[in-house]
Parts: C-alpha cells; structure tokens; sequence
C-alpha cells in the first residue's frame, strides 16, 4: 500500500517523472516503482495520462449552470448537446470545459470553462441555447481559487462519460481509443 500511495502522490505532482525517482523518495527496491504503476494500471485505479496545466491566461472562469425546465424537448436535444462538449475548442491549452456535470442530472448541468477572452463564456452559452431545447441558463464567476486548484488540461475525449453516452444510446460510430499506456 504504501508504494501505491508513493507512486500515485509523485505521479499526480509530477506525470514524468522517472521511477527511478520515485523509488529513491519512497525509499523503494529497484524496479518497484514501475511494477507498481503496471499493477495499478490493471486494476484501473489508473486509466490514463492526463496533463494538466496550472498557468495559463485565464481570465477568469465561468460556471454555466443549465437548467432543464421541458425534459421531453431536452433529451431530443441531447445527441447535439453531448457532440457540443465533445467538440475541440480553437484554444491549444485547455478544453473548453473543465467540469461537465451532467451525467444522471434529471434537474441540470453544470458546466466550469476557462475565459480567455471576454465574451467566451457568453458565446458558450449563445451556441448551446441555439440547439438545446427546454433549458434556461445562469453563469457564475470564479475569479478565485481557495484551496486547491482547477485542472485545465487538455483531454482525449473519446475517454469520457459523454462519448460514452453517443456511442452506447446515439450509436454513434465509435472511433479508435488511442492506447496511452504503451
């Protein structure tokens, strides 16, 4: 257990990392660091690589809270709703929503984005009240973080719920995983 914790702790501070040098700070046999990732890998405590990036000019970020006020009108609208999160952003740094909370929300969805420029997040919610039916919305502002952090990353969509969801009840055709464990 304790080489689980050390190898998952300097992962999550530092994704490259070498294992030589996560055996030398948790005081770690030779080759155990390595067998350990491997271990957890199959026990799916870890999925994938993700980077994130914790200084980027941001603005400020958005939190789109969307309420579902016609269920029947919304869950026609999803498929678009679900390919509308999925779509890449023009930004190289972050996607455009760090948060998605939408899964098995009968009431809403909330969404957090990185602004990078002003009018971002209302573009966002323009677009999204174009195709989505039976909603209103609301935005919040987040111009601080107290304790701990946002994780902007950028991330292989094809590895969220939301695909998932399009493949699984749109059939949608499902596109080739890469395999970032290799």
């Amino acid at each position: 257990m304790k080489s689980e914790y050390s190898v998952l702790k300097e992962l999550n501070s530092d994704g490259v990392v070498p294992f030589a040098e996560i055996e030398r700070k948790g005081n770690m046999a030779k080759g155990n660091a390595k067998h350990t990732y491997n271990r957890l890998k199959e026990k799916d405590v870890i999925k994938r690589v993700s980077i994130t990036c914790k200084k980027l000019s941001i603005r400020y970020n958005s939190v789109i809270i969307i309420e579902i006020k016609n269920q029947n009108a919304f869950w026609n609208s999803r498929e678009r709703f679900l390919e509308y999160l999925l779509e890449e952003k023009s930004s190289a740094y972050s996607d455009r929503f760090v948060l998605v909370g939408d899964i098995n929300m009968p009431e809403g969805v909330i969404l957090i984005m990185p602004v990078f420029s002003e009018g971002d997040a209302d573009l966002a919610i323009e677009e999204l009240t174009k195709f989505v039916n039976g909603i209103s919305t609301y935005q919040l502002i987040i111009t601080e973080v107290l304790l701990g952090c946002i994780p902007y990353r950028k991330f292989d969509k094809m590895y969220t719920s939301q695909y998932e969801q399009l493949i699984n009840l749109y059939k949608k055709e499902q596109k080739k995983q890469e395999d970032y464990g290799s």
